[in-house]
């Protein structure tokens, strides 16, 4: 779809922005970012704080909440230190995360402004 592309390419632009210096990484979060469902929908998340679980290793999931310090931590959460790769992919859903929300918000205003 060419919005989930657009979302895409502005997740890879916010990534851009804050790109790592540790090659293997960077390079572990530009694979996740094409590779993550831009929607949400059918994605597998913990049961009891509904969010979603890491794409590596399928357990951890606190580093998937937009403000990870903010509000009551997971009762059953597992830390991202299963796998090398549950942080690159925790990165990388943020970045599509907030492209997704900057873009809803987008639809929103163009949609209040044209009524």
């Amino acid at each position: 779809m060419a919005e989930d592309e657009t979302i895409r390419a502005f997740a890879r632009k916010l990534w851009n922005g804050q790109r790592s210096n540790d090659q293997t990484f960077a390079t572990q979060v530009d694979g996740y970012l094409e590779t993550i469902p831009v929607e949400l929908q059918g994605m597998p998340y913990c049961r009891v704080c509904e969010s979603v679980l890491c794409g590596v290793c399928g357990r951890c999931h606190e580093d998937t909440k937009q403000f990870v310090f903010i509000g009551p931590r997971c009762p059953v959460a597992v830390p991202n230190t299963e796998r090398p790769g549950c942080l690159a992919w925790s990165y990388a859903y943020q970045f599509l995360s907030q492209a997704r929300r900057t873009s809803d918000l987008t639809d929103r205003k163009h949609k209040e402004e044209s009524e």
